[in-house]
């Protein structure tokens, strides 16, 4: 076809981007490389029909870095992500969120297990310096229902959080039973 991209070639779209890399019925389809110039950013990966697609690697200025698989453009498997502050997050990504994985922070503090909107969500273990943790359920990254405070002797406290508070013993049919009565 004329006028349309096939092979190795690379665009410059002044200001915006520069594309290089292979090519497919003038999209990037292959390996390629892609610096965006707004963003200050650079994908480098497999692109299927203009999208990322595959296994890729998005680096920031601001030192953001992503190593992870795409599909359609978003992230779609196991992966990392690591920020400049030193946080990283690992594991499995659905349609750009994680779903399933480990945030370990600058600090020391690190949660693993489910998650939902950005946040622990479900059940996980959240281990903060000196070696606490909570193991349990979280909702909306916050300790929430059933679970235990565990010290760093590994001696457990278990029970039910209720609105950022420990009801140590309780079960949530005895909350509930507190409430009814």
């Amino acid at each position: 076809m004329k006028g349309v991209f096939e092979g190795f070639g690379r665009l410059t779209v002044e200001g915006q981007l520069t594309f290089s890399g292979q090519w497919l019925g003038g999209k990037p389809h292959g390996h390629g490389q892609c610096v965006y110039e707004k963003e200050k950013a650079t994908y480098t990966g497999m692109w299927e029909e203009g999208l990322w697609s595959g296994e890729g690697t998005l680096v920031t200025e601001t030192g953001y870095l992503i190593r992870n698989q795409f599909k359609e453009g978003k992230l779609y498997g196991e992966g990392a992500r690591n920020f400049k502050s030193g946080k990283t997050l690992t594991g499995k990504w659905i349609n750009n969120e994680l779903v399933v994985g480990k945030c370990a922070n600058a600090d020391g503090t690190i949660y693993e297990g489910e998650w939902l909107g950005g946040r622990p969500h479900g059940q996980g273990v959240k281990t903060i310096q000196g070696g606490k943790r909570y193991e349990g359920m979280f909702s909306l990254g916050r300790p929430w229902g059933t679970g235990a405070k565990v010290d760093k002797s590994d001696n457990k406290d278990e029970g039910y959080w209720d609105q950022a508070k420990f009801l140590k013993g309780k079960t949530p049919d005895e909350k509930t039973e507190e409430f009814n009565n």
